[in-house]
């Protein structure tokens, strides 16, 4: 399954720093670093951050459970039979009103299960006995108190066509092994690899999670003079480009992205972007200080070997040197090795305490629910044009679970949780994706249900009912189905 990410960009500093214009390009490894920055007593720092997660047995469990499910369901479909009750069939299908096709009745690739309830009376009753490959004609009416009122109570045709049922694996044995990972040979093997990946994402978003921490302690005891306008720009462009590159993994306009996974509008997002910038920038200033009073350098050897890394598939960079050295560039690569070292030697003087973060009370929910409902209104309009542009929109379920493995961009605001973004569900259309991140800081917009709900009404990626596919009203299973489009 794809999961949605989401960068948590360097949100909503809480010092003011001056930018400035250079008449020349800035330099960082031969400018004079003290016009910029007076660095404060960096071989003291003092930061609190939670401490790494244990890895349990439950965990491994539903990893392997999840997994074990997508394996599970992959079998080889079946090509031929009749439809029977508690199949899952793979079906396309159009309605029409009077002869024309309505919003949002028509879909290809659906995967629905006769007798889940999940469409209308008589949809998924009358698909019952058809043949594999043959297509037929639903007469059917909507209920009188269907969501949609164009359709409440409206005679309609569905011209319904079987591509195939669903054929799962009942039991996994060690012979699927090699299904969860190419070298695994055991069942056994398979949940001792996943509790090494969990550990070492674990022991990785600790890391960011530190270093995070100490660029932010290390800006707040700095005083910054001046930042040079195009380093800052050209750090700002750098985070844009990493967003749409993953946008476009979605099949998403930026703004799309910026709608469902941010709750903000364009051009709300695009001054974050730059003000991002800003305080990478100012991030590379002072290590890059730092790195020349201590005499840590890095070689033209680390660079080459550097050159060419990628985020693996699915995985975006996680904070502002993989960012750099995902770039290409050997100036940038240099950088964010370098940015790496110093943040190593922060940590060795650094005074580190280890808190579990305060729970957060029904009244803080309540309140933030508040918030992203009124901050979602102008993100909605965006993600309705981006789909208007025939982008794709994979709304963000933004009320999932917390956990870790995408997070990006260091928040430099505050020493954020990780937060996960749980399951998604695959539809030949549009995806439900859990958006997985560090917790914004304290100026940056909240994710929430609310604004999500909204992006996924407006963005074509709500339920099958809003969108006015056949889905059952109130059915248990109409929130999690993706929209017919």
């Amino acid at each position: 399954m794809k999961k949605l990410l989401k960068l948590t960009l360097l949100f909503g500093m809480s010092l003011v720093f001056a930018v400035g214009c250079s008449a020349a390009p800035f330099e960082l490894t031969s400018a004079d670093l003290s016009r910029y920055v007076t660095l404060g007593d960096y071989k003291a720092l003092e930061v609190t951050v939670s401490p790494k997660e244990e890895v349990t047995d439950e965990d491994v469990q539903a990893e392997y459970d999840s997994k074990a499910q997508e394996i599970q369901e992959g079998g080889e479909p079946i090509t031929e039979g009749t439809v029977k009750d508690g199949d899952t069939v793979n079906i396309d299908y159009e309605g029409k009103k009077d002869g024309v096709p309505f919003d949002g009745g028509t879909a290809q690739g659906y995967d629905l299960t006769i007798g889940s309830g999940t469409f209308i009376p008589g949809f998924e009753e009358g698909l019952i006995g058809v043949n594999v490959g043959d297509t037929v004609d639903l007469d059917l009416t909507f209920p009188e108190d269907y969501g949609t009122e164009e359709l409440a109570g409206q005679a309609v045709v569905f011209t319904v066509t079987v591509n195939h049922i669903a054929n799962p694996i009942e039991e996994l044995t060690d012979a699927n092994a090699s299904d969860f990972y190419e070298d695994c040979k055991t069942l056994d093997e398979v949940k001792t690899r996943i509790r090494e990946e969990k550990e070492k994402d674990a022991q990785e978003n600790y890391d960011n999670a530190l270093n995070t921490a100490l660029l932010n302690k290390l800006l707040e005891v700095s005083e910054f003079k001046d930042t040079p306008q195009d380093f800052a720009d050209a750090y700002a462009d750098l985070w844009m480009a990493e967003i749409t590159r993953i946008a476009e993994g979605y099949g998403m306009a930026y703004q799309s992205y910026a709608a469902n996974v941010y709750g903000m509008p364009t051009e709300a997002f695009r001054e974050q972007i730059k003000q991002t910038g800003v305080t990478s920038a100012q991030q590379a200033i002072a290590c890059q200080a730092i790195a020349n009073a201590e005499g840590i350098t890095v070689s033209e050897e680390e660079i080459n070997a550097a050159s060419g890394s990628t985020p693996e598939e699915g995985e975006s960079a996680n904070g502002l040197e993989e960012l750099l050295i995902y770039s290409g560039d050997s100036a940038n690569i240099r950088t964010g090795l370098m940015i790496q070292k110093v943040e190593k030697k922060l940590a060795e003087t650094a005074k580190i305490t280890e808190e579990e973060p305060e729970e957060e009370t029904a009244e803080d929910t309540a309140e933030d629910a508040g918030a992203a409902e009124t901050d979602g209104t102008g993100a909605a309009d965006d993600a309705t044009a981006g789909e208007t542009e025939g982008e794709s929109a994979d709304a963000a379920d933004a009320g999932a679970e917390a956990a870790e493995t995408d997070a990006a961009a260091q928040d430099t605001a505050t020493d954020a949780a990780a937060q996960d973004a749980g399951d998604n569900a695959d539809s030949a259309a549009v995806e439900e994706a859990g958006a997985e991140a560090d917790a914004a800081a304290a100026n940056a917009p909240a994710e929430t249900t609310a604004g999500a709900a909204d992006q996924g009404a407006a963005s074509g990626t709500g339920t099958a009912e809003e969108a006015g596919a056949p889905a059952a009203e109130g059915a248990a299973e109409a929130a999690e189905e993706p929209a017919a489009q």
